[in-house]
């Protein structure tokens, strides 16, 4: 069930803007964590302790070690039930799940 899973989208903020799943969250993999793997945007941190039960779904493009690296972070910071997408956001290219967001719809 979506209600059990926070999406994060780690696209750009526009291809976020083409395409992203209803209720996802788009956080660009270059702009959240640092070499490190310290959180950069706390916005992400008080998201995720806001839906700290939640299943962390991340959604990422073709660059898949950029996918693995960010899901690693999110363990590094003490975060857990974290997954990723395999193929990420490509695997709902051909479903009719992707929406536009809207300005509003992003953080």
């Amino acid at each position: 069930s979506i209600s059990k899973q926070k999406n994060i989208s780690l696209t750009n903020c526009d291809s976020y803007m083409k395409a992203a799943l209803p209720g996802s969250i788009n956080f660009p993999y270059d702009q959240t964590f640092n070499e490190k793997g310290d959180l950069l945007d706390q916005r992400l941190s008080q998201i995720i302790e806001q839906n700290r039960a939640l299943v962390k779904v991340v959604i990422g493009n073709k660059n898949h070690s950029q996918t693995v690296k960010f899901a690693n972070n999110l363990i590094h910071n003490n975060w857990s039930r974290v997954c990723i997408l395999h193929k990420g956001i490509e695997v709902f290219k051909s479903t009719d799940l992707l929406y536009v967001p809207t300005p509003s719809d992003i953080l």
